[in-house]
């Protein structure tokens, strides 16, 4: 069972909002209307039902890859009801066949002239999934609005035809003495109007002396519609709408990075889901270059400047065949061996001259200078060289130095 209210013309859905899918000639309308739609001789309520559709369609590129494109699309379906001020509404079965959001709208007539409508809707009945169902077809399609006129408009027929008949009886029964000479009074008793499509009825609730009629007409048929009245004023502010659910951002990534032949277009796809999209991308490489001049591409096709200059193999094993001097002269090899003056000194009653090796610690020679002063001329010099100790003159001396 639904509830909903009618109030300035709004309306309002009532718990509880869940409805289970599928559900046919089972769930019916409790609808509480103002009073100012008791004086409509026609409401027409308009069920929608608002539902989304996800289709998937797979694509292959060249390369071999598959695409997939997912599109939703929201549709409705929309069935319309003759109701009867005060009295339940059966829901179209049509308009639960789907998960989503149902909806209901009023508007009202008397006689064929449309006089008020209820706003947009901005509260709905959630359509839930239902367990399992067999079958393909449960029940007849909801007849549509004019032909549920139709079938009013045949009910009032039939109730206005039964009471011609009742009438016609009682007559008959008159003219045959039924009564015994007594004239039965004949009186109207309630009239009561049916539901659209109800049939009609016609009860005695008197007695056969004192007959009194009571009928049940159903509602008849909305008259043709008519000219298109005035504008209204406009009305009162909606409610806001519900709030609708978050969103969720995808996660993009980027997938394959292909190098396509030169010429072709570039290619992007997309693979994954929609909440993590991955883009893979189709590049191709560009055209050959023109124009360029051929470059050389052996070593003996270059040319030797001041600068710039090629080293044989056997100047390259020379090079390695060089020491690594460390900058210190004891660290040469093949030094050549001569005397280094140590001291010149009185010992042991001599005056000597002393000399050592590179190394210092082999004496080459040991000259005595005092037994030998007799051997210097005038102006001599005592000349160390080479392990050999003499005395020079300063001529030859002077020569050596030049």
């Amino acid at each position: 069972m639904l509830y909903a209210t009618v109030r300035q013309r709004k309306i309002y859905v009532k718990k509880p909002t869940t409805v289970i899918q599928n559900g046919v000639g089972v769930d019916e309308l409790v609808l509480d209307m103002d009073m100012e739609w008791s004086d409509m001789t026609a409401i027409v309520c308009v069920f929608t039902l608002k539902y989304t559709e996800t289709t998937s369609e797979e694509t292959s590129t060249d390369g071999g890859e598959t695409t997939t494109t997912t599109t939703t699309v929201t549709n409705e379906i929309t069935k319309e009801k003759l109701h009867t001020f005060g009295e339940n509404i059966l829901v179209p079965w049509e308009c639960l066949t789907k998960t989503g959001l149902l909806s209901v709208s009023c508007t009202g007539y008397v006689g064929s002239t449309k006089v008020m409508t209820t706003m947009l809707p901005d509260s709905f009945w959630n359509v839930v999934q239902n367990g399992p169902v067999t079958g393909d077809t449960p029940m007849e399609p909801t007849p549509t609005l004019y032909q549920q006129v139709l079938a009013a408009a045949g009910a009032a027929n039939t109730a206005a035809e039964a009471a011609n008949q009742a009438r016609a009886a009682l007559l008959a029964d008159k003219e045959n003495g039924v009564f015994d000479g007594v004239s039965p009074t004949v009186e109207v008793g309630s009239v009561t109007t049916g539901a659209a499509g109800s049939d009609a009825k016609v009860t005695n609730s008197g007695t056969s002396q004192a007959v009194k009629l009571d009928f049940v007409i159903p509602r008849g048929p909305s008259g043709p519609t008519g000219a298109p009245g005035k504008d209204g004023t406009p009305g009162q502010k909606g409610d806001p709408g519900q709030k609708g659910a978050d969103g969720t951002s995808p996660e993009l990534s980027v997938g394959t990075v292909t190098t396509l032949e030169p010429g072709r277009n570039v290619t992007v796809t997309m693979t994954g889901t929609k909440e993590k999209p991955v883009l893979n991308f189709g590049i191709p490489k560009g055209e050959p270059g023109t124009g360029g001049g051929g470059g050389a591409t052996k070593l003996s096709e270059l040319e030797d400047d001041a600068d710039h200059r090629t080293v044989t193999d056997t100047e390259k094993a020379a090079w390695n065949a060089k020491s690594d001097f460390s900058g210190d002269f004891y660290d040469l090899t093949n030094l050549p061996t001569y005397g280094i003056v140590s001291y010149i000194g009185y010992v042991g009653g001599s005056l000597n001259v002393m000399g050592y090796n590179q190394d210092g610690g082999t004496q080459i020679y040991g000259y005595d200078i005092l037994p030998n002063l007799n051997e210097a001329a005038n102006g001599a010099f005592l000349r160390a060289r080479n392990g050999d100790v003499a005395w020079e003159t300063l001529t030859n001396v002077a020569e050596e130095g030049a």
